[in-house]
């Protein structure tokens, strides 16, 4: 008898420390949530979060992904040549769990018409410790921020966060290398792997898609152009991820959507990521896309979108420095 009761006693002790672990964390979490969305302030992954500055309901296509996604997507040539809103929630090595982070994060002060979901990550394995250090993150922001406190300053740390850094380019970025180098296990490669979008992976697009549709959104998956990392049987399994939750698949790598990619010219990597004139032609063939599917309001012209339009001619003049 003295046993079990011993034993109880040591689960309620533990038991009750958990709880004051967990309360503590949630007590000491608003002192490490980065009080702006720069890097500066402490913010990971600044550009895909920098959404959150956007003045609320100004972004009318989100698009959610890893680095193909910031690679391929200039927003602000989405703006110029149909004036679009939109912008780039993207990391390098998204996961799924994270990717359903941001889709929820950079819809607080959104209503996007459109949520453009990559397929990437969807063959980026995650683990159930990546999972479940992602919903700790999402609950407990001590957890992702931890080493926040290199960036505290004399105010108030407890004080509440006001997001004002926003990105100029949107989530896109920039890069005019060019690398014709096939990478290994690219298309040109007999060995490149097919893989299969899991069930873990779909349990979390299921949600995601889910979501979309309850805020008023049209979710929709995309793959952008990549010789290193797509194969018909990559496609396939997308294409049957799509058919099974409703949702359209544009594969820029296949017709009838397919862009007519130089991998001697449009690339950064050999055939991983595209560069700066890949990202120009895959986004002129997704905005032909939206522009011709949605009726998206074209915004050129409306004077409350005029930051846009500043912005979008900045952009023009750092790509003729760029050549």
């Amino acid at each position: 008898m003295e046993s079990r009761s011993e034993a109880l006693k040591t689960i309620g002790s533990v038991c009750a420390l958990v709880v004051i672990s967990l309360l503590l964390l949630l007590g000491l979490s608003p002192l490490f949530q980065p009080k702006d969305t720069s890097k500066e302030a402490g913010m990971i992954d600044a550009s895909a979060n920098a959404i959150m500055a956007e003045p609320a309901g100004t972004i009318d296509v989100l698009f959610i992904g890893d680095s193909e996604a910031y690679s391929s997507i200039s927003p602000l040539q989405l703006w110029g040549e149909h004036g679009i809103t939109s912008y780039v929630c993207s990391s390098a090595g998204t996961r799924l769990p994270y990717a359903n982070q941001l889709l929820r994060r950079a819809t607080q002060n959104q209503q996007p018409r459109v949520v453009v979901i990559e397929t990437n990550m969807f063959f980026t394995l995650f683990s159930i410790d990546d999972l479940v250090t992602k919903e700790l993150e999402g609950l407990l922001p001590i957890v992702r921020f931890h080493d926040r406190w290199k960036s505290f300053t004399s105010e108030n740390p407890f004080g509440a966060s006001a997001y004002t850094w926003t990105d100029d380019l949107k989530g896109f970025r920039i890069n005019a290398t060019v690398c014709n180098k096939p990478g290994p296990g690219s298309v040109r490669d007999p060995r490149v792997r097919s893989l299969q979008v899991t069930s873990r992976g779909m349990l979390y697009l299921s949600q995601m898609v889910d979501y979309c549709r309850s805020i008023g959104a049209t979710p929709v998956l995309m793959s952008t152009p990549t010789s290193l990392n797509w194969n018909p049987e990559r496609q396939a399994s997308i294409q049957a991820a799509a058919d099974e939750l409703g949702v359209e698949f544009i594969d820029l790598n296949t017709e009838p959507y397919k862009v007519d990619i130089n991998w001697d010219e449009d690339t950064l990597d050999g055939g991983d990521h595209l560069n700066l004139s890949g990202a120009q032609k895959a986004t002129a063939r997704i905005g032909e896309w939206l522009s011709s599917t949605f009726e998206l309001e074209d915004h050129r012209g409306d004077a409350s979108y005029q930051r846009w339009q500043t912005l979008y001619e900045s952009y023009q003049a750092k790509l003729e420095d760029l050549g």
